[in-house]
């Protein structure tokens, strides 16, 4: 069995540390380099993957200082000595088998790269682990097929419980050449998934639900809000849309209704914050222009299907007129604020 190196990327995780660990040593897939990259964290994760890696041999500890969750990343990606890289973030959980199955699927199929999908949990439940309730599929439910990487990014796009994380996912190593997470940004799962899924010939996919992704979780980065990360957000699903109209022409609906659901997502953010600086930056602008070229080439059928009602609503009068979006969001949308 060849290994597979998992990278932890960690900053100020203490509370929720140990049962990640715990989860990703405890894999049925035993050949594994586990390395646990503490970011420059000023509480006791240090400490805590020092005490793992005494106990398990196959544990890197890094410590460095904070650079953020792509410079964890990339260190961890520069010193990786297994055929294959995994990720997983340090507040979730993992399913004892996914990387036995996410190996075995690559094996099996001879491909490149191997997706399962994810399952949402609370704290609450994050704090239960081991006995975490599994939402399963049932066995006739459940399927494993070959993708390429126009129909892998087509996936990743409208299912979220697959998405542009590189967490849930196994890649051949040499994937990796050439690329790396972009530095001091958000997003940057988004940034960098889509190019080395285009690196890939073959991708293997089961919808079996392995990896248990903990939401709301206080002090996470995706709980707040704050300029710079509409603005990396902006700029991560523009140039992922862009890389696929000039590459993957099946893909172009899921793009367009993608880059139409993140920007409508992002000025309804903006508005609630009341940002107008934002909202009328040179930047923001320029997206509205491929906001709207998108939004021209989907039929209203696709986008009834695949989006929720009222950003449906958001996102046609985002279209028709943003200086009355702007005017009109409050009294039309204040029920947004609790979404």
């Amino acid at each position: 069995m060849e290994k597979i190196s998992v990278v932890v990327p960690i900053y100020n995780v203490e509370k929720y540390l140990p049962k990640c660990i715990e989860s990703i040593i405890n894999q049925t897939y035993k050949n594994l380099e586990i390395i646990l990259v503490d970011d420059g964290s000023t509480d006791n994760s240090g400490k805590i993957i020092d005490e793992y890696a005494k106990k398990d041999s196959r544990i890197l500890a890094i410590h460095k200082p904070n650079g953020g969750c792509s410079s964890a990343r990339n260190y961890a990606l520069d010193i990786a000595t297994g055929s294959y890289i995994a990720f997983a973030d340090s507040d979730d959980i993992l399913n004892e088998r996914e990387y036995e199955v996410l190996y075995n699927l690559i094996k099996k199929h001879d491909a490149d790269i191997s997706f399962c999908e994810l399952q949402t949990i609370s704290t609450e439940e994050f704090e239960q682990y081991p006995n975490i309730e599994l939402k399963q599929r049932k066995k006739e439910e459940l399927f494993e097929k070959t993708i390429t990487p126009a129909e892998a990014l087509n996936l990743m796009i409208l299912n979220s419980e697959v998405g542009n994380y590189v967490a849930l996912k196994l890649f051949k190593k040499e994937l990796f050449e050439g690329h790396r997470f972009a530095d001091k940004v958000y997003y940057e799962d988004v940034a960098l998934v889509y190019k080395v899924i285009a690196g890939a010939e073959k991708i293997a996919y089961t919808n079996e639900k392995l990896y248990f992704y903990q939401i709301n979780r206080v002090g996470a980065t995706t709980a707040s809000f704050n300029t710079k990360k509409i603005i990396d957000s902006m700029n991560a699903y523009y140039a992922q849309h862009k890389f696929i109209l000039q590459n993957y022409p099946e893909t172009i609906d899921a793009s367009n209704f993608n880059f139409v659901k993140m920007y409508t997502s992002a000025m309804e953010k903006i508005c609630m914050n009341e940002d107008w600086e934002l909202y009328n930056s040179e930047m923001v602008l320029e997206r509205y222009e491929e906001f709207k070229n998108a939004y021209s080439n989907l039929s209203k059928e696709y986008m009834t299907k695949n989006l929720e009602p009222y950003r449906l609503v958001s996102a046609t009068m985002l279209n028709e007129d943003r200086t009355l979006y702007k005017e009109m969001f409050n009294p039309l949308f204040t029920n947004l604020k609790n979404k």
